[in-house]
């Protein structure tokens, strides 16, 4: 393998190969490495990669004790805008009983419209 061969081919093994002189990486026998070590040494890199902004943070966020946000701290991060509840009062609904007096004794009475009752009590 020539100094540098593979560096841009995403070959893991010939850059590393590269990067010590030149030269395959040998195993225990002295055999050439296989495209399976490659592959593996690729996923060792990848994980290895993958961890290394973890474990930097590491030591920033062990001080630290984490507090769980309420829904209007998650709200006003994310920009959702919410606005107050405003319940209406209840309506309620019309009297159809109406107010009369009688002109013969003068006494209140109440009449349904609706429904053509009198009544001399409010039902």
């Amino acid at each position: 393998v020539e100094p540098g061969a593979g560096a841009f081919k995403g070959d893991a093994g010939a850059f590393l190969g590269s990067a010590s002189g030149g030269g395959a990486i040998q195993k225990k026998g002295g055999e050439a490495d296989s495209e399976e070590d490659g592959k593996q040494l690729r996923v060792v890199l990848y994980i290895g990669l993958s961890l290394a902004p973890i474990l930097f943070l590491l030591p920033f966020l062990s001080n630290r004790e984490l507090q769980p946000l309420d829904q209007a701290t998650i709200d006003e991060m994310m920009g959702v805008q919410t606005a107050p509840i405003v319940r209406a009062a209840p309506v309620k609904a019309a009297d159809p009983w109406k107010e009369y007096t009688d002109e013969a004794s003068g006494r209140p009475y109440f009449y349904n419209a609706e429904s053509g009752e009198t009544s001399w009590a409010h039902p």
